[in-house]
C-alpha cells in the first residue's frame, strides 16, 4: 500500500506541477490532518493565481467556513457557520472536509481545476476515502451552500465612491509613479 501511494503521489505531484500548481504539505510538527492537508492546497491555489491580499483573505475564509461546518455538522464539537442540511448516517469526518474544501476551491479558482483534481486524487488516497462516500457529497454540498451565501455580500463593491484629484484633466497621469514624474505627470517640487 505504501509503494501504491507514493506511485500515486509522483503521479498528482507531475500533474499538478504541469498545470503550474505546487501541493503544498503541512509543516514538520503538525499532525497529520485532512483539514491542515487542505488548506495547505487552499493557499498554494490562491498563491498560483496571483490573487491579491484581500480577495485571497476572503476566499480562504469561504474555504474554512466550508471545511468548518461540514465537520462540525458531523461531529458537533463545535458550532457552524450556517448549515442547513443533515449529515448522512455515520458520515465520515475526514470525506466531509475533503469534499467541502475541493469543492470550494473549484468553485472560487475554477482555473485550477485540473490541479485541484490532482490534489484531491493524493488526499483520497492517502485518507482512504472517496468521492462515492456520502460524506463527501454531503461536503460539498455544505461549501456549495457557504459559496451561495457569500455570493453577493458586497464583498467586491467599493465603499465609498472615490474619483482621483484631477482623473480626466489634460495632463494628469493617474497610472504608477515613474522616476522623477509624480502622479499629476508634472516634476516633483525641488527639495529644500
Amino acid at each position: 500500500m505504501e509503494t501504491m501511494l507514493r506511485k500515486v503521489v509522483h503521479v498528482a505531484g507531475v500533474l499538478a506541477a504541469t498545470a503550474g500548481f505546487a501541493i503544498s504539505v503541512p509543516a514538520p510538527g503538525f499532525a497529520e490532518s485532512i483539514v491542515v492537508d487542505w488548506n495547505a492546497i487552499a493557499v498554494s491555489t490562491a498563491l498560483a493565481t496571483g490573487q491579491g491580499p484581500v480577495p485571497q483573505t476572503r476566499s480562504m475564509a469561504i474555504v474554512a467556513v466550508a471545511v468548518n461546518d461540514a465537520v462540525n455538522a458531523i461531529s458537533r464539537r463545535y458550532p457552524t457557520y450556517d448549515v442547513m442540511a443533515s449529515p448522512p448516517a455515520a458520515a465520515s469526518v475526514d470525506a466531509a472536509a475533503a469534499g467541502a474544501a475541493y469543492r470550494a476551491l473549484t468553485i472560487l479558482y475554477p482555473s485550477q481545476s485540473g490541479a485541484l483534481d490532482a490534489a484531491l486524487a493524493v488526499s483520497l488516497l492517502k485518507y482512504g476515502i472517496g468521492v462515492a462516500d456520502p460524506a463527501f457529497g454531503f461536503g460539498e454540498s455544505v461549501a456549495e451552500q457557504v459559496v451561495g451565501l457569500r455570493s453577493n455580500d458586497g464583498a467586491a463593491l467599493a465603499q465609498f465612491a472615490y474619483t482621483a484629484p484631477g482623473a480626466g484633466s489634460p495632463g494628469i497621469f493617474l497610472g504608477r509613479r515613474r522616476a522623477g514624474r509624480c502622479f499629476s505627470g508634472r516634476p516633483p517640487a525641488p527639495a529644500r
